[in-house]
Formats: structure tokens, sequence, C-alpha cells
């Protein structure tokens, strides 16, 4: 039982985005760095990926897509854990797709959910600050059993990703296909 509960939290927490919130019990912690992750710095380094580090000790990797434009994806050295012993830790891999001061059609964020629900992994997210509403895609991975290999396959997907939403939302104004039209 109490496995089932960790895993309802679990999930509870991967579809809230909330920053510098905890959402589960008090054998559950959220780190705050403002240094960077000396393991993301290093399985980057194992990668030709160029990357920067901002002010809170995230990693910065732009992607250019030729006439599509760029893409930028972040890497979070913040991390979740869960469980007594800390057997789960989680980082977000993320993208932001689109931005606007207009607020966007509620089926947009329809199509979206129901696009999450197709994706290999990661999903769609969205968010309001200071009248800005932003779609996001994120990918949540095990921290711990990352490699060179799979972050940088992780990075790349979430890229090509959000790219490609970005894309569609400015060329359809929007109409984006769902999976049940």
């Amino acid at each position: 039982m109490k496995s089932a509960r960790w895993l309802f939290l679990a999930i509870l927490c991967s579809t809230i985005a909330i920053p510098q919130t905890v959402c589960a019990a008090d054998t559950n912690s959220v780190t705050f760095n403002k240094q960077p992750d000396q393991r993301v710095t290093k399985l980057l380094r194992e990668t030709d990926r160029r990357f920067l580090i901002d002010q809170d000790g995230d990693f910065l990797l732009t992607y250019n897509f030729g006439t599509n434009g760029t893409q930028d994806v972040w890497i979070d050295s913040r991390t979740v854990t869960f469980g007594e012993f800390g057997e789960l830790e989680v980082r977000e891999i993320w993208s932001v797709a689109y931005s606007s001061k207009n607020p966007l059609p509620n089926t947009i964020y329809k199509k979206l959910l129901e696009r999450s629900r197709i994706v290999g992994f990661g999903g769609w997210t969205m968010s309001r600050q200071d009248n800005i509403c932003t779609i996001t895609f994120r990918a949540k991975v095990d921290a711990k059993t990352l490699n060179p290999k799979s972050i940088e396959a992780i990075a790349d997907f979430v890229a090509v990703t959000a790219n490609g939403m970005k894309n569609e939302i400015e060329k359809t104004g929007g109409n984006i296909w769902s999976i049940f039209d």
C-alpha cells in the first residue's frame, strides 16, 4: 500500500508544474542548487554539445533548426527525490514551445493533452505567469541513471518535439491536429 501511495504522489507531482514546491510527504525532498549539478556537467562534457550554465545552475543547450529557427532546451540542476531513502531522483529536461500575451484557445490545451498520451515520454504543460501563456514540453528522467548518450538523446527529443509544436502553432494559427480529428 505504501508503494502505491508513492506512485500516486509521483504521478501527481509530475502533472503539476509548481516551481519550488514540495508535492509530497516529508520523506521527499527538492534540491535547489544555485551551483550546477556536477553530474550533468560531466555528462555534457562527454558529448559534443555546447552548453551554458545560467545563474541558477541550470544548463542551456541551443539547437539550430535552420529555417525552423532555434530551440532552447534546459536541463535542471534541481532534482526531486522520492522515497524514504531517496530511491527515485527525478530531473526535468524541458523546452518552451510557445509563449503568447493573448490567452490561448482551450482547444489547444485539449489537443496538447491528447498529444501527451502518444508521446514516447514526457508531456506538455501549460502555465500562465505575468499574463504570458506558455506551452512547454517536459521530460522527467531518472537523474541517477543518465549517461552521456541518454542525456543527449533526451535533450534532442525535447528540442525536436518543442520546435515541431512551435512551428505547427505558428503556421496553423493554433489549429493543431488532434488524434481524434
